[in-house]
């Protein structure tokens, strides 16, 4: 059985643990092992699958090496141990997986130790995959040259957005492909009459959105208001209490009793299957937005980042969009009449250029 090192965002958030349960889905026969810097929780993606294993030697070396170097000042000396160590480390793996959306975001406008991290493993890795992802926002081109450099490294790099695409026109090794999720098996949707849901973030606490947070939450309270005052079975959606979600929803709804709360708790199924019920979405979460087209509801995206505008084009969406930069008051008194208006199908044709993000991996296990 192969054995292969993989590295995800690992906080119980819906969109990435998707990522994770069609990665194990799909190799069953793959002993795969998550690369994490604290000890994870025995729930969810975490324990449900028999395939991915959260603590080894290894494991626990590498997440001792990461907090250390997190908080160590003396970088240089860090980074060639570093090296040395994952060298031998990751000799006891066939291959390297790097798999989620938002990896390769520039903080602080320079190169930091995550990024350095992150050449190293391409490196010394037998073989290294990068699946799903999107590149920046970053600040400076020598941040794009840095990874041009680190990718060379990889078997391939399979980006989601044809943007973070085009920023390596000269990597044959860097392709794009619909986002991961868009292949998840869909079994029939038992809809509840007359429902609404909306997906939730904190914008509070993102340094670059929260100045729009006090407008998006007034919007929000508005349209449960407006929903529920047309009779609507209104729910709303965390998909991560660590990003603050579950905050944010009961900030903006207060003590109200009438709007259902449904928090990801690492239940994958459980929290997919009330989702898959709604009728229609308003949708903040990038992922919230591509289950919604996975499951055929009406929707409207709030956009609130280029990946989720980049993705949209790519699929070209032309139905209505919120930003969080605009928010119209006059939308979200009417917003069940605007989402009636949605007319998006995903094709068959997404569908199955999804599966694509994994050809680069699957092309490497037929030939060893």
């Amino acid at each position: 059985m192969k054995k292969v090192l993989v590295r995800a965002y690992q906080r119980l958030n819906l969109g990435d643990d998707l990522f994770l349960k069609i990665l194990s889905d799909r190799y069953p026969d793959i002993s795969f092992y998550l690369l994490s810097d604290k000890r994870l929780p025995k729930v969810g993606v975490y324990s449900r699958y028999g395939n991915i294993h959260t603590e080894s030697f290894m494991i626990r070396c590498i997440r001792k090496l990461a907090l250390l170097f997190n908080f160590s000042i003396i970088e240089s000396i860090l980074i060639t141990i570093y090296h040395r160590l994952f060298k031998r480390i990751l000799s006891q793996f066939d291959s390297y997986i790097y798999i989620g959306g938002s990896l390769f975001i520039q903080n602080r406008n320079h190169i930091g130790i995550a990024d350095k991290r992150n050449a190293i493993l391409f490196k010394e890795a037998r073989h290294s995959f990068i699946i799903g992802a999107n590149f920046g926002p970053y600040s400076s081109e020598e941040f794009v040259r840095f990874y041009n450099d680190a990718f060379k490294n990889c078997d391939s790099v399979t980006f989601r957005d044809s943007f973070s695409r085009d920023l390596f026109p000269q990597l044959q090794n860097v392709s794009v492909s619909p986002d991961v999720v868009f292949q998840l098996p869909v079994t029939n949707c038992h809809r509840i009459l007359n429902s609404v849901g909306l997906s939730i973030i904190d914008l509070y606490s993102r340094a670059d959105l929260s100045i729009y947070a006090d407008d998006y939450e007034r919007f929000i309270r508005n349209c449960v208001s407006s929903l529920l005052s047309h009779d609507k079975e209104v729910y709303v959606f965390s998909f991560c209490k660590a990003e603050g979600d579950e905050i944010a929803i009961n900030r903006i709804l207060g003590k109200d009793a009438r709007v259902h709360r449904v928090f990801y708790n690492g239940d994958i199924d459980e929290f997919l299957a009330l989702y898959s019920s709604m009728e229609s979405m308003l949708c903040t979460r990038f992922h919230s937005m591509i289950l919604s087209m996975v499951y055929g509801q009406k929707f409207i995206p709030i956009t609130y980042s280029n990946k989720m505008r980049q993705v949209l084009n790519d699929l070209k969406f032309h139905d209505f969009t919120i930003d969080v930069q605009d928010m119209d008051y006059k939308i979200s008194r009417e917003i069940d009449s605007y989402i009636g208006m949605c007319s998006f199908s995903l094709s068959d044709e997404i569908r199955k250029q999804s599966i694509m993000m994994f050809d680069g991996f699957d092309n490497w296990l037929k030939n060893n």
